[in-house]
């Protein structure tokens, strides 16, 4: 809903930021990402933007991006 009500400027400046940081993590991990048959879950806590693939209990892997641009990644057994 928050992104939703922003203004269009916003947004875009907002995808933007987000792509450059996704693409930071670079081609191969993006690709084994791809590759997985997954749900994804997108949310924003706190200026914390957090990407979450599920495959289904078997495996969880996350990232959260700060507002400063630093990236974390989590990986949890199902």
């Amino acid at each position: 809903m928050h992104y939703v009500e922003m203004q269009d400027k916003m947004q875009e400046e907002l995808e933007e930021r987000l792509i450059r940081l996704t693409q930071r993590l670079g081609k191969r991990f993006l690709g084994k990402l791809g590759e997985m048959a997954a749900e994804v879950e997108f949310w924003m806590k706190d200026g914390v933007y957090r990407v979450e693939f599920s495959t289904g209990g078997f495996e969880t892997i996350a990232f959260e991006i700060s507002e400063k641009g630093k990236i974390k990644l989590f990986r949890f057994a199902g």
